[in-house]
Order: structure tokens, then sequence, then C-alpha cells
């Protein structure tokens, strides 16, 4: 397995940790990315069997750092200079409580995606893979670490299909009929709105197939029951829009970013009626995405996507 480089200042962090009797892992996302070959921006560390008096003693040897959730146990190390990243630090959790002892199986298993639940010892530079992520990440495929825990956030259906498209996934049939029954609860279309468009915006910037990010999005029905104005979409009707979005993909890097935002929405919402796609955008607060008129300008936007119709009709 390729050696993890990482940042002099993880590196010393790490050696801190341990002479305190503690251990330091990369977490989450980044490990992942890192056996992708992918190049992470974002750093989260994880640190079992340390206090959390002792892990805040040696976090205040790296300045500047803040607290984020002092009552979670998580900490960020903030860049001294543009050349830094910014660092996650945080403790374990079970139940809402820092729990520092609980050990790595306990830890992982309440992280989402078997994917997303491997740990990485800075230390001896080996693999923690409790649930097998790694040959899961190889074989392409989505499972729930555990069920029950993944039912406890619905969002989680959302990230499902984003990380289809995003890594080239296949979702686990056990893990489709979980994200199925979650949809259907009463506490799935009462999700925050903001934390929906993140997903939608991951799954347009993010992916490598947006157009397979939006299906997963149907396909479990987590669009239409969040914004219940899709289901009258027939199945022809999502082909064509599964196609513009395709297509509009290769162009969308060529953009600035807002206005490739707007692209995504004219591609998404090109079936529906000026009423409807004003239900969606009321109901999501939809006007502007970095500085540009999303809401305003889809009278161009429109002229646009009827263009590159001829493409592929």
């Amino acid at each position: 397995m390729t050696h993890f480089a990482l940042p002099d200042r993880i590196l010393r962090f790490s050696k801190l940790i341990s002479n305190a009797g503690g251990t330091a892992y990369i977490a989450g996302g980044c490990v992942r990315d890192h056996l992708l070959g992918i190049e992470s921006k974002d750093i989260d560390l994880e640190i079992h069997g340390l206090p959390e008096e002792l892990l805040v003693n040696i976090i205040k040897q790296f300045p500047p750092w803040k607290s984020v959730g002092k009552a979670f146990g998580v900490w960020k190390l903030l860049p001294a200079n543009q050349h830094e990243l910014e660092i996650d630090v945080a403790l374990p959790q079970q139940a809402g409580e820092v729990t520092p002892f609980i050990g790595t199986k306990a830890a992982c298993i309440r992280r989402d995606l078997t994917i997303n639940a491997m740990l990485w010892n800075i230390e001896t530079q080996t693999l923690e893979d409790p649930f097998n992520g790694k040959d899961d990440l190889e074989q392409r495929r989505l499972k729930a670490t555990h069920p029950e825990h993944f039912a406890e956030d619905p969002l989680r259906v959302f990230r499902v299909a984003q990380f289809a498209g995003r890594l080239q996934c296949s979702v686990d049939p056990e893990l489709e009929t979980l994200c199925k029954s979650l949809t259907q609860t009463s506490l799935f279309p009462t999700l925050p709105k903001e934390r929906v468009i993140t997903e939608l915006e991951k799954g347009w910037f993010k992916s490598i197939e947006p157009h397979v990010a939006i299906r997963w999005m149907v396909v479990l029905e987590a669009l239409q029951r969040y914004l219940p104005t899709f289901a009258s979409l027939s199945d022809e009707a999502w082909k064509r829009t599964y196609q513009r979005i395709e297509y509009a993909a290769g162009l969308r890097d060529r953009l600035e970013r807002g206005h490739s935002m707007g692209l995504f929405w004219a591609m998404l919402t090109h079936e529906l009626t000026e009423a409807e796609r004003t239900v969606i955008f009321n109901q999501l607060t939809i006007e502007r995405f970095h500085g540009f008129p999303i809401r305003r300008s889809f009278e161009h936007l429109d002229d646009y996507v009827e263009s590159l119709t001829s493409e592929y009709s």
C-alpha cells in the first residue's frame, strides 16, 4: 500500500499524540481518496486513546486553532500561512458522547458507508479497515457500514446518490432497499434544505458522471419525495433529463461556478413548466449562486438548453 504523504505539521502533531499515549488517525473521505489516488484538500484527524484535556494541551501548541464543537470534541487547526491546509481534529463519539477509548471498530461503525469507514494510522502508516471498505472501494460498490446507524440520518440517501456519480460506484441491493425505505419516512421531506442543496451541488461539481448521481436520486425516490413537483415527470422525461445533464457535464468546467450551477438547474428542470420550476425554487430558496442570478437568468438558460437538444435528439 502506498505511503500517505502528509504535511509536516500533521506529522509533528501525530508524534506528540503518540508520545502522550494516544493514536492519531486520518479519517473518512481523506483515506478513501488516498486509496483512489485522489489528492484531498480536506484532512480529518480522529484521535484515539487520549483524554480530552491532554488533546487540548497538544492542540494549543499548534496555533492558530479554534474549538468548533466543544461539547462534541471537535477542533480546527487553522492555516498559519497560504501553504497550509485547515485540519479538523475530533475525538470519537458514541450516542452523542465523546468516547476517546471506544476503539477503532466502534468508532467506524457510525460512519455511513464502508468506503468512508476506514482509518489510517499516521505513526505506523497502516490501514484500519474493520468493515472491508477497501475491498468495496476496489469493486466500486457502495454498502452501508451498519444499517441502523445509516438510518439515523436520512440525508445519507442523497449522499449515496452523489457518491454513485462521483466515484462511479454501484449501489448494493440491501443499501438500495434501505434508502428507499428512508425516503418514505415522514422525516425525509423535512430535511434542512441547505443540506440537500449541498448534496445536489456535490453531485454536479464533484461527480465524474453527474447524470448518474441524479438518476440514483430518482431511483431511490429521494428527489421526488423531497421535491414532490418532480413526481409528475414520466420515465421518458427523466431519460431526456439525464441526457441533458450528461451532455452539460462536459461544459461545466468551462463556465464560472455560478453560471455552471445555473446550467445544472436549467438541465434538471427543463421538463417542468415555469410554474413548477418556481415551486421548486421557492421550496429551496434558490436565487443566486456565487453571485450568479440563477432564478432571473432562466430565459437565457432555457434557450441554451434548447440549442443543446439538437445535439442528442
